[in-house]
This record gives structure tokens, sequence and C-alpha cells, in this order.
């Protein structure tokens, strides 16, 4: 004898009550039949081993959830920049396939300037690097490869979000360093009805014909990447010179090779360009495996003998920690106007 009955899982009733919202895939796969038989055994007479048993066959419901991350915001832009890319991560947080409609909307309140929004692109080749050759266009047409992207429980996809960023605000006040223009994805559950309160059950259209649960998420999520306007412009060079070789090598050759015992000296440049400052620029360097610092080597541009103390940043702005193998130098507020600074230190080859 069997009876047949679907199943919300325990699981998906224990998150509904802890109120998480960012859980994983509930577990067992929707659809998924699960048997279980109970049996008595009994005596009669000189009858042994005698048995009555009994399944119940339990058919495990479909819970829809669903999760939108922003991967790289804030994304820095100029003014009048053209096809800058927010990148958002859509996973099926659910415990059946479903696939999921997309929204872009670069028309929020609370910031400097909107975002004029292009297109999306669904980054078909999975490399996580935007190339309108490889990436499909989003236009969730059906059974074409910019469709409402389509995952398995667990799985997830990485979506561009293109936009040209204006040169003014709405007020045609030109834009300046710090200012910020807000873009949002949203992805909804194509199955009808399942954005919806958290609990909703919809008889019937999950996979396989099973009831479907709609969880957390309600359905839906969305999350918010930020473009900053950076008319400032910082960039860092490091270079390396091996100074020094062991003693009792005899002398040394010119170039000299890095050898253990070795001395490198390495070099770390900052430049600074553009309009407007960059507020609380902070250098950091962590001494790689198989090296040991040199204590009291540190200078800065090439002239200033800087301290090792640890904590926080001394007077010069320096400090090295040994537990951590980390150099740091504190250069504070710069401008186009700051001269190219330059960090100096010394490490032995091991």
């Amino acid at each position: 004898m069997s009876k047949n009955f679907t199943l919300i899982t325990s699981l998906f009733l224990v998150a509904l009550f802890m109120g998480v919202h960012t859980v994983k895939a509930v577990g067992t796969e929707a659809g998924t039949i699960v048997s279980n038989t109970a049996r008595v055994t009994y005596d009669v007479g000189g009858s042994t081993g005698l048995y009555k048993e009994d399944t119940v066959d339990t058919t495990v419901a479909e819970i829809i959830d669903v999760d939108v991350t922003v991967m790289d915001s804030p994304v820095s832009v100029d003014p009048g920049q053209q096809e800058r890319i927010v990148t958002f991560k859509v996973t099926n947080l659910g415990n059946g396939t479903e696939a999921f409609k997309l929204t872009a909307d670069t028309t929020l309140l609370g910031d400097e300037f909107d975002p004029a929004f292009l297109d999306l692109y669904i980054d078909s080749n999975g490399d996580g690097v935007f190339n309108p050759a490889d990436d499909a266009e989003y236009t969730g047409a059906v059974g074409t490869p910019g469709a409402d992207p389509e995952l398995a429980p667990d799985a997830w996809v990485l979506i561009f979000s293109k936009s040209n960023i204006p040169s003014v605000d709405s007020g045609g006040n030109a834009l300046v360093n710090g200012h910020t223009g807000d873009s949002n994805l949203l992805a909804e559950a194509t199955t009808p009805g399942a954005v919806a309160a958290t609990g909703t059950v919809l008889a019937g259209l999950g996979t396989g014909g099973v009831d479907v649960v709609v969880g957390n998420s309600g359905g839906d999520d969305l999350d918010t990447g930020e473009y900053v306007i950076q008319t400032i412009q910082i960039v860092i060079i490091k270079s390396a010179e091996v100074v020094n070789w062991p003693a009792a090598l005899g002398a040394a050759p010119n170039p000299i090779p890095p050898v253990p015992g070795a001395t490198v000296k390495y070099t770390v440049e900052v430049r600074v360009t553009g309009a407007g400052s960059a507020q609380n620029a902070t250098v950091t360097d962590t001494i790689p495996a198989g090296m040991t610092y040199v204590a009291g080597s540190a200078m800065h541009q090439n002239v200033t003998v800087l301290t090792d103390d640890f904590d926080s940043p001394g007077t010069d702005g320096y400090d090295y920690h040994a537990a951590t193998r980390k150099v740091t130098l504190l250069l504070g507020t710069v401008t186009a106007a700051t001269a190219n600074q330059f960090l100096t230190f010394k490490v032995t080859i091991d």
C-alpha cells in the first residue's frame, strides 16, 4: 500500500522563522520522491517472522528563492565616459530549476547623476570578463542566447549592466570628484505568481508538477551598484633591484643575481594626476614568503628615514608589522600638485 503527499521541507520552515535572507539552496531537489517504510513483525502460534508493512512516498515541494549581489561597486568613471560596466551575480537559492527575468534601473533617488542605461549582457562563457563578442545581450526572448537565465539549484550567473556616464547632472551642473550615480538589477522568478509573500503556496507549478512555495526573497531580489566620478587618477608603480649579495660569494657581479642571502631594494612610486583630491591615500605592501624585512631600511622620497613603529602610523606615517609582514605608509590627502611619492625598503632573500 502506498500513500503520496507533498512535503514543504522543514529546512524552509527553519529559514522562514529565523528570518534568514541569503540562505543557501534549501537542500533536497524539488520533485525528489523520498520513500519510507514501516514494518511490524510478529509470531502466531508456531509461525514466526510474520510481518506487515506500509510505505509512504514524500514528494519534495519546490522553494523559489533568489539572490542578487553587486560584485564590483563602486566603479570609478570620468564625466562623459561611455559604456561603463557594473557586474551583478544572480544566484538561484531555491531547490528547483528556475528562470529569472532581469530588469535594470538607473533612474534612482539619492545620487548626483543618472547613468544612461544601455544594455544587459549575460556572461555566456563564464569567464567573468565582459566582452560583447562572447557575451549574449539580454533580451528575454525564449530560445535565444539572450533568454531569461535558467539556473539549476545553487547555480549562478554574472550579469553585466552597461551605461554611459553623463557630463553634467540633471540640473546641468558639471560632475565633480566624488559624485555618484546608482544602477540596480532586479531578478524575478518567471513561475507565474512566484513574486509574492514568503510562504505563498502555488499548487502544481513546480518542477515535475509539485507545489511551489515562495522563499525568503519573495521570488525576487535586487542590488544596487554605484558609479563614482573620479577625476583624480592615482597610479602605483613598483620595482625591485638587487643591491647586495653575501660577502662569502666574493665580489658582486653587475647586475647582481637574486641569490639567497642577497638584499633586494623595493621601490613603490605613487603618481597623482587629474582634478580634485583623494583623501586617506595609503600605501601597503606585504613582504612575500621567502624574504625577510630589513629593519630600519624604509625611506620616504629617498631622503627621510622611516621608523618601524606599529599599532598606528607614527609621526612619519609609516609602520612595519612583523606579524602580518606588512609595511604601511600614510600619504594623507593628495592632488595633482602633490609630488610623486616614493617609498623604498629592503628585504633579504631567505
